[in-house]
């Protein structure tokens, strides 16, 4: 990936939202308000918000105003998130149009709300789409959900989410919907887990500082062990019970939130690549994403594994779900043993593209080596766990 993909246009797409003729944002505004009497007035405000690598996103804005309807006169606001269609269809997945189709097939809507109100994970509400005359760009108008915590969470947030998302795994298994949209993901538990190819390129380049800190006997012998037994473990993951999952479940793409009646709920955004994943395998992002992100250090991710994992659990068992948990303990390590195994890639990124070193200096808030130390020592806490959890179900 180059660093250019890095750049959203946050100016082209504050012009593309303030260019929305009044009658469609009339209509949009009148999905939040609830009153299809709604008449905008004034101008309304687009605010760049976030950033993304993906080049689906042209950009995503806050967009809020004033609005009149036949009884009163209300303030509103929501996120126009800025896609363009035909960008990524160079790459295997198109994730502007997935999210899109996401979105507009209320599959999220049928787990979640009242058609299942035991279901604490939703959605971000969806308030509409916008088809633009510059060809295949559209808006994505979505709840806004900027005065919700973000990361860094606490213990409770952690638990909350962990059981929301049991919640959510458990809801898709007893009422799956009678049709799974062509347009999801299959296989997921290869999308969770790419990027050992690189491995070749830290073996070539030995000598590189970074790579000196990372490429230690325990991760060459790791690497060995995960060409001999990773298929295996995969091919076993395929034949238990894979759920709708949101596959990036990291804190950054969820808010933890309060429902109407008082009770806690999980609103998710950037539902870009759904997909059928083994139980426990969304959740562990989690916790994995805080580690590769230097969000968490492997001490807080000491405390937190098991209180993610139990709570994950205790949200399946809420919704009716009670089969073994060994196979989910699996699914879980899969993904955090691995992600574990992947960070110390990123020095081979480094190698063939020096300027991601700036960047991840800058958007992780550490030093170029701090980093690769804190990848090693996550690597070397995580990485045991899932060859005891593949023992444990005795696969390898």
């Amino acid at each position: 990936m180059s660093t250019e993909l890095l750049s959203t246009d946050h100016d082209r797409a504050v012009e593309l939202v303030k260019s929305v003729q009044r009658s469609v944002m009339n209509e949009i505004v009148s999905n939040i308000l609830g009153d299809p009497t709604v008449e905008v007035t004034g101008d309304w405000i687009a605010t760049p918000v976030g950033k993304s690598i993906g080049t689906g996103t042209i950009g995503i804005c806050i967009v809020a105003g004033d609005a009149a309807t036949t009884e009163d006169q209300s303030s509103w606001s929501m996120v126009a998130k800025v896609m363009d269609t035909a960008a990524e269809r160079v790459t295997a997945s198109n994730f502007a149009k997935s999210e899109i189709d996401t979105y507009s097939s209320g599959i999220l809507d049928s787990l979640s709300g009242p058609a299942a109100p035991n279901c604490k994970f939703r959605g971000a509400k969806f308030y509409g789409l916008t088809e633009l005359p510059e060809r295949e760009l559209h808006i994505l108008w979505l709840e806004d959900l900027s005065h919700l915590p973000n990361p860094p969470w606490d213990d409770v947030m952690f638990s909350n989410v962990a059981r929301h998302m049991g919640h959510f795994g458990g809801t898709w298994l007893l009422n799956p919907p009678e049709n799974r949209r062509g347009f999801m993901m299959m296989d997921s538990e290869k999308d969770f887990l790419s990027g050992a190819d690189r491995f070749s390129v830290l073996l070539d380049n030995s000598d590189d500082e970074y790579v000196q800190i990372v490429l230690t006997d325990e991760y060459i012998d790791a690497n060995n062990w995960m060409s001999a037994n990773f298929t295996r473990i995969l091919d076993h993951l395929q034949t238990t019970e894979r759920p709708l999952a949101h596959i990036d479940a990291q804190p950054k793409n969820l808010f933890p939130g309060v429902r109407e009646d008082g009770e806690p709920e999980t609103i998710a955004i950037d539902c870009a690549s759904p997909g059928y994943a083994a139980l426990g395998m969304d959740v562990a992002s989690l916790m994995a994403s805080s580690l590769t992100w230097f969000e968490v250090d492997v001490s807080r991710a000491k405390q937190l594994q098991p209180l993610i994992f139990e709570n994950y659990i205790e949200g399946l068992n809420e919704v009716a779900w009670s089969e073994d948990s060994d196979n989910v303990w699996l699914g879980y390590m899969t993904v955090a043993g691995r992600r574990a195994f992947n960070p110390p890639m990123f020095t081979a990124t480094w190698i063939n593209d020096p300027k991601w070193i700036t960047w991840m200096e800058t958007n992780l808030g550490q030093p170029a080596e701090e980093l690769a130390i804190h990848w090693r020592a996550v690597f070397e806490w995580a990485f045991p766990k899932l060859k005891a959890a593949a023992e444990r179900v005795g696969i390898v």
